[in-house]
């Protein structure tokens, strides 16, 4: 089975199991999404030349632990892209650089900062925060952190980058669970 997805993958769209599901979300079922870079600065991604397939989805998130009277917590994009030969361990590095050159910078019109959270070879997890608002876009006092998460498996990446849902977002533990369940479906590819 797993040779079969594979050869799917390289000869057209990544499969949609490869992709976070509404049971992952709690909320509505996923709906297909443009594909964007991380929003690191104004980073750029060399490796986007060694694309073979790509998928991306957006996905609203409540934390389970809510009813479903709560609105959603926060909003997901996850990207699924295959490479060729190197283009997977490429793309991980150029984002642990942008990150590094990058701690201070921009998301959208705020000032933001970013931070590595967690750094291996496979896998990177980025905290960036901005002042945190209210509903109505007035300041709030402390920082909203949202974040990128990258999982490399292979020649494949699964990307997660949250931007948060109205003044809410999710938790870190809450973010770890998506990476993980997104980690999982990656290994579909292998």
């Amino acid at each position: 089975m797993k040779t079969a997805l594979l050869a799917l993958v390289l000869a057209g769209p990544v499969p949609p199991g490869t992709l976070l599901t509404q049971a992952d979300g709690h909320v509505g079922p996923p709906v297909a999404a443009a594909y964007r870079a991380p929003a690191v600065c104004d980073a750029d991604f060399p490796s986007d030349r060694l694309v073979r397939s790509r998928a991306s989805i957006e996905l609203q998130y409540r934390s389970a632990r809510l009813s479903t009277d709560y609105i959603p917590t926060d909003t997901v994009h996850n990207t699924v892209t295959v490479y060729r030969a190197g283009g997977a361990a490429q793309f991980i590095t150029e984002l642990r650089t942008a990150v590094r050159k990058c701690p201070l910078g921009r998301f959208g019109a705020r000032a933001a900062k970013f931070r590595l959270v967690e750094n291996s070879d496979d896998a990177l997890l980025v905290e960036r925060s901005t002042a945190a608002y209210n509903d109505d876009g007035s300041v709030a006092g402390g920082r909203r952190v949202t974040w990128i998460a990258a999982v490399r498996d292979g020649d494949a990446v699964t990307m997660l980058e949250t931007i948060g849902y109205e003044s809410g977002t999710a938790s870190p533990a809450e973010v770890r669970g998506l990476v993980k369940a997104a980690a999982k479906r990656l290994e579909l590819l292998s």
